[in-house]
Order: C-alpha cells, then sequence, then structure tokens
C-alpha cells in the first residue's frame, strides 16, 4: 500500500459512538433520564482509531471535522433544515473537542467534514487512504477507500457518476430532492443511456429535470463535495456544469 496517512471522518465516527454510549436509566415512578459519560466516549474513539490503525497497517492520522458554518445552507436554506430539531447525542460536541485536543485534525472554513476529505484527498492523491463509509466519498476522483478491509480506487470516471447520480435522485436524508420518481436504478439507466463525456452526461441531467436547468444545478452543487479545484483556500469554489446548452 503506497498510502501513508489515514483520513477519518470524525463527525460520522464521533456520532455514532456518542448515540450508541447513551443509555437510559429508569428512576422509578415513570421518571426516565438518559445517561453518557464523556471519558467513555473519549476511550471508545481512541479504540476505534487503534482499531483503523491496525486493520490498515498505516499509523498517520488526520481527522476532518465540519465547521459550524455550512456554505450549502446558504445558497439552499432547505439543506439539512429537516435536521434542525434533531436532538444530538449527548455527548457529541464534548467528543468533538477531545478530538481536536488528542488528534491532527483539519476544520476548514464554511464547509463540512466530507468536503475536506474531498480537497485533501485531491490535494495529494498518493498521502490518505478514506476511511468512511457515506456514500458521498464514492464521488471523490481518484481517492482510495478503505472498504471491508480492502482498498478501493475510485476512478475519475466512477467519481462523476457516482455525482450524477446523486445530483439525479437527491439525498433526502440532507433536505433536497432530485428528480421526482427517480431513484438510483432509473439514475443508473440515464447514466448508461448518455454515458460518454461529462457533458452528455449533464444533457441527460437536464432532460431529465426536463430543461430546469436552475433547479439542476442547484442540486448538483448540494451533491458535489469540494475537491481541490473547488476551494480557493479560504472559501468554496461553485461547481460548474461543463456546458450550458438549451435542451431540446
Amino acid at each position: 500500500m503506497d498510502r501513508n496517512t489515514l483520513l477519518l471522518d470524525g463527525d460520522l465516527i464521533a456520532y455514532r459512538i456518542a448515540v450508541a454510549l447513551e443509555k437510559p436509566i429508569h428512576w422509578g415512578d415513570g421518571l426516565w433520564t438518559l445517561h453518557c459519560h464523556e471519558d467513555d466516549c473519549n476511550q471508545a474513539f481512541m479504540s476505534k482509531v487503534d482499531s483503523i490503525k491496525r486493520d490498515t497497517g498505516l499509523k498517520e492520522v488526520v481527522v476532518a471535522i465540519s465547521s459550524p458554518t455550512n456554505y450549502r445552507k446558504e445558497i439552499n436554506p432547505l439543506y439539512k433544515a429537516n435536521r434542525k430539531d434533531t436532538r444530538k447525542p449527548l455527548c457529541l460536541y464534548p467528543l468533538l473537542d477531545y478530538v481536536k485536543e488528542t488528534y491532527n485534525h483539519v476544520i476548514l472554513d464554511n464547509i463540512e467534514a466530507d468536503d475536506v476529505m474531498g480537497i485533501l484527498a485531491t490535494q495529494d492523491p498518493d498521502k490518505y487512504l478514506i476511511v468512511s463509509d457515506d456514500k458521498d466519498m464514492m464521488t471523490i476522483p481518484n481517492a482510495r477507500l478503505w472498504k471491508n478491509g480492502e482498498v478501493v480506487h475510485v476512478t475519475k470516471t466512477e467519481a462523476y457518476e457516482h455525482f450524477i447520480t446523486q445530483a439525479l435522485k437527491g439525498d433526502p436524508t440532507d433536505g433536497y430532492y432530485g428528480v421526482k420518481g427517480v431513484g438510483e436504478v432509473s439514475a443508473r439507466k440515464l447514466i448508461e443511456k448518455h454515458r460518454g463525456t461529462p457533458e452528455s452526461l449533464w444533457q441527460g441531467v437536464l432532460k431529465a429535470y426536463k430543461g430546469d436547468e436552475e433547479l439542476a444545478i442547484l442540486n448538483a452543487r448540494m451533491a458535489r463535495i469540494l475537491t481541490d479545484d473547488l476551494w480557493d483556500g479560504d472559501k468554496p469554489i461553485l461547481w460548474e456544469p461543463p456546458i450550458k446548452e438549451e435542451v431540446s
């Protein structure tokens, strides 16, 4: 393996640990509370990282963590608005504070951990092995992912087609919905029909959106994980389609 550094999704790992270690306690007379101990979460995170190190044979670690602000919400107020009232696990933020104090980590202003991983992985393609089961990692060109005990290489073509799939079907859990009635299977059929170049695929997207280019671009920007060419060092560069033509 030519990678030498693990690139971990700190948000995802921390969230899962914080959820798993919440414990309900019944005090009697119908009174229930949730309890969670920071030390248990910290130890669980450390154990998870150590386990990943053993499995991959890599020792260097960089943890990607989301910024408190998110540019996608600025261009689409509905982005993740459905999560606004969802309770966060009790120890999530204390655990993230521990991660920041303990591990080499990267937070980039106004973007999510996914974007941090996309930017770093495309800045130095030979350095990082991404550890995350988030489907959006499949949209990062030339990424190497650790999946089921082996390294998976995502080619540039595969990454673009995964991105187009997301732009077509949307992601209701993130609050954007794509083309009505289009799911994974129908998105893949559309890609098969229009496969050839990024331009031909985008023409297929526009046809699926019935020529509503504004909506198509908005949903594509929601789905597009940032890469090095979409980051100017201080802020995101909004994704632009490969062509802008009238749909016949």
